[in-house]
């Protein structure tokens, strides 16, 4: 076994054989100290910087496991660190993520949203897997078909539990709710190493509580998808995401109510940005019937400011505790053509996709001049 200094395989190998032998399970009479290539022996934080410490315990793992003698078994020490020299010697790791989709309808062609990312037809060996390795979140899983699947490569020193994976999986689903109406959700994100499944993490997520599921079959509704998912990765502006994360918690709430609130915040959010400056109400039902009705008949524009209006004044009677009576909101709604706050909230979570979605392509027309621009033209 050659000493000396950090080059190739030789330097990891040795580092590890240094841990091995300070394990007191290791031969006690082995005794042989790795240098450095300025002669100094190896430090712990030498060890932090040049090896990823999910490896260095696995393979512990793995040689200290197998019955062996007093003497040290450099042969199957070798064996062992063959298998991760590759994780060990590289910058980074491929990790791989896999999120089931629940109340989700695809297409059978596998969707491709950018080089990380896939929504595809689950196989066999995907719940064979998820269940081998995390057999308690399992529950419901006979009903879903569609499964994401993501890519990261990630920092040498970091954990399968990417959190860039997360987000990548939060923009899929905000890709969807912004693309189709529906209750499309992921209940929790499995994340293994590539090649090495013993390492592996679960994150468990909020479930969506929309009775229909998500539709994406439709080649016009697949193009959007990965145009909307597209816009998001790249162009998310700052001013959207809180809107962006009211918009998803309205799908996780389970009282039609608190799903009204947060989508008329949603809109509250992005139409009236100078609500400091008073008359927050009048703002809010013109704004939203000049963003959404740009372009449309006056007769359009007209129904817009007056849903807004109801569903502004219906949002302001929860939050303040003096809830209308049913007969009276029915009355307003029935005016309308709505015919209860179930469908007020359907179309207001309408008006919160569109605004978002025009928006993230022109995040200039959420300007309060623009929109008030917008009433004159």
């Amino acid at each position: 076994m050659s000493q000396g200094c950090w080059h190739g395989g030789l330097a990891s190998y040795e580092g590890l054989l240094q841990i091995l032998l300070a394990d007191p399970r290791a031969c006690a009479h082995v005794k042989k100290m790795v240098f450095r290539g300025d002669g100094q022996p190896l430090s712990n934080e030498d060890l932090k910087e040049y090896f990823d410490k999910d490896v260095l315990f696995k393979l512990l793992e793995n040689y200290i496991s197998q019955p062996r003698g007093v003497e040290f078994n450099a042969a199957r020490f070798a064996e062992v660190y063959n298998t991760v020299e590759a994780a060990l010697l590289n910058d980074c790791h491929l990790v791989y993520s896999l999120a089931p989709i629940f109340s989700f309808i695809g297409s059978d062609s596998p969707i491709r949203l950018d080089d990380a990312s896939v929504i595809r037809l689950a196989s066999d060996a995907d719940f064979a897997e998820i269940t081998m390795r995390a057999p308690g979140i399992m529950s419901g899983m006979g009903k879903v078909k569609w499964i994401v699947e993501t890519e990261s490569r990630i920092s040498g020193v970091t954990g399968v539990g990417v959190p860039s994976d997360l987000e990548r999986l939060e923009d899929i689903l905000t890709a969807i709710r912004l693309t189709v109406e529906g209750g499309a959700h992921c209940k929790f994100l499995f994340s293994t190493r590539k090649g090495d499944l013993s390492a592996a993490s679960a994150a468990l997520l909020s479930p969506a509580h929309v009775g229909n599921p998500s539709e994406i079959r439709s080649e016009e509704s697949v193009t959007s998808l990965v145009d909307v998912f597209k816009n998001l990765r790249s162009k998310k502006p700052p001013t959207l995401r809180f809107a962006l994360r009211r918009f998803n918690q309205a799908f996780e709430r389970t009282q039609i109510e608190d799903r009204l609130v947060d989508l008329v915040i949603v809109l509250e959010s992005l139409l009236v940005r100078d609500g400091n400056q008073g008359e927050v109400a009048y703002k809010f039902r013109m704004r939203t019937a000049a963003m959404l009705g740009d372009g449309e008949s006056l007769e359009y524009r007209r129904n817009v400011r007056d849903i807004a209006k109801v569903a502004y004044n219906f949002r302001s009677s929860i939050v303040h505790g003096t809830p209308e009576e049913p007969l009276n909101i029915r009355k307003k709604l029935s005016r309308l053509e709505i015919w209860n706050p179930a469908d007020l909230t359907k179309r207001v979570e309408s008006y919160a996709r569109e605004a978002l979605k025009r928006l993230l392509l022109s995040p200039q027309l959420g300007d309060p001049e623009s929109l008030d621009n917008l009433l004159l033209s």
